[in-house]
Formats: structure tokens, sequence, C-alpha cells
């Protein structure tokens, strides 16, 4: 973080874009040779509304290609997505999540695994260093149950039982904090007990009652998807829709996409009770 000013209406970040803790290695795909895109300082300056409020549906914003927040210490937050997708036949850049053009969009944590350093974290081409996932190298820092082997420079959960609350590591840009993992059973109770929370997205794998399994010729977009292109005019809203997903499973496994997930919430449990 570099300098915080304020208004009646909006608080605005100056920052760097680069942490205190060491950074790097990064690799390319072979997970051997040394990658060429370094971080590189950058003048950035950021508002986010004092009072943040939830829009309607449909006028909600889409969010593009890069940054969606920053993290406490000045770091971006990227969304999950690489900008890559598939377009019934190979794999296209682009950021073609941000039109209706494609439909099967790439998630960076898994497609680009082999370019994360220690903090889970890698540069975009213009040099801003950024997570698209767990910032554990934050967390550890700010004491979110997160152990440090000095040794090979990893990062990772503390087996013990959690003794607090995890806490903010960052905010989007609606304004609204993003919180560690730990939090209370009883959201509104700080008397129940802590434990680790859980995506309501789950994937489509078979492993999750009510949740369709993809296939290798599978067309059927997931409800939330559908939703999002009807909110944004994108088109296609309609199940199935006519590009079917990557017939490729070993180069391209079950999570490789956002649309090889569902939400719960969009699953009836039981009469008209929803998953939360």
């Amino acid at each position: 973080m570099y300098e915080v000013s304020y208004s009646a209406n909006w608080v605005y970040v100056k920052y760097t874009g680069l942490p205190s803790y060491a950074i790097g290695p990064w690799f390319q795909p072979d997970g051997v040779t040394p990658g060429t895109i370094m971080p590189a300082t950058q003048s950035v300056i950021r508002r986010f509304p004092r009072t943040p409020t939830v829009p309607a549906a449909t006028a909600k914003s889409s969010t593009a290609a890069g940054t969606s927040g920053i993290f406490v210490n000045g770091v971006h937050i990227f969304i999950n997505l690489d900008g890559q997708a598939w377009n019934g036949s190979a794999i296209v850049g682009g950021a073609q999540h941000t039109n209706g053009t494609y439909y099967w969009h790439r998630v960076a944590p898994v497609a680009e695994s082999y370019n994360f350093d220690y903090s889970l974290a890698h540069s975009n081409p213009a040099g801003a260093f950024h997570n698209h996932q767990n910032p554990i190298a934050l967390r550890y820092q700010l004491g979110d149950h997160v152990d440090y082997n000095s040794s090979t420079k990893n990062y990772s959960e503390n087996a013990a039982a959690v003794t607090a609350h995890s806490p903010i590591l960052g905010y989007a840009h609606d304004g609204y904090p993003i919180y560690g993992p730990y939090g209370y059973s009883t959201a509104t109770n700080a008397g129940s007990c802590l434990r680790r929370m859980v995506s309501g997205y789950v994937k489509r794998n078979g492993g999750t009652t009510g949740v369709d399994t993809v296939t290798s010729s599978t067309t059927t977009m997931p409800a939330w998807y559908l939703r999002y292109r009807t909110n944004h005019a994108l088109g296609g809203t309609t199940n199935p829709v006519s590009v079917a997903r990557s017939a490729n499973t070993t180069t391209y496994p079950i999570g490789t996409f956002a649309q090889d997930y569902s939400y719960l919430g969009d699953l009836i449990k039981t009469g008209t009770t929803y998953y939360a």
C-alpha cells in the first residue's frame, strides 16, 4: 500500500502492486524453463465506495479481465479466469469471457499452475503482479493460520485447530471486504465455533447429488452462467448451447473451465428450500 485518501463517498488508494515478502520463481509450461515475464512497480490509483451497495442483477457490471480489487498490501486481485476460452476446436485468447462469442472459459489457477510462485501469484505481460487465488503469503504475514518453511520457501495451512477468525485480506472494487477462509460457523454469532468456509461452487463431475456430470460432448451450461449471459445481453441463453466442451479431458480435466462448476444455490434441496 502506498497512500490512502478519502472523501465523503469514496476511498482513494494509490499503490505500487508489489508485496514485502519474497516472490518468484516463475516458469514456462514445461515447469523447468524460467519464465520471461517479471513483475514491475506499478503506479495505480483506484477508488472504492465508502458505503457499498448490491445492485439489481440486471444492473451489475461484467468484471473485465484483470484486477477486480486489491489486497491490503497493494497487490492486485485478479478474477479467476485467464482470458482464454475453448471455441469448439481450440483454446483462443483475448479475454473471451467479456463477450458472448464463447462459452467455455479457462480457470487461471488450473491452466497456469506451472507459473505461480510460492505466494501463488505471477505477473501479466504489463508486469502487474497479482493473485487469481488464495494469497497464502499475505495470509501468513497477517497471522491467518498459515505456516512457512524457510528451507523449501513453501507456505501451507496450519494443521492445528483454528483459533481466530480470518482477517480482511483486501477489498473488491465494489467496496466489499474480502476475508480469509476461516469464519464463524454461524456468521452473525461470534460465539459460534470457527470453521473453514467452503465454496458454493462444485465440480460437475458426478460427485454432488443433483449436479449434472460434464462429459466430452456436454453443451449444457450451468444456471449461473446462463443468468450472466441474460443479464449482460450476450445471447445464447438457452440450454443447450451450440458449442460442446473439449473432448480432451486429459489435457482439460473437469475443473479447467469455469462452466465445469455448478452453484449449489441453484439446486432445490427439499421442496422450495434452496442450498445457501
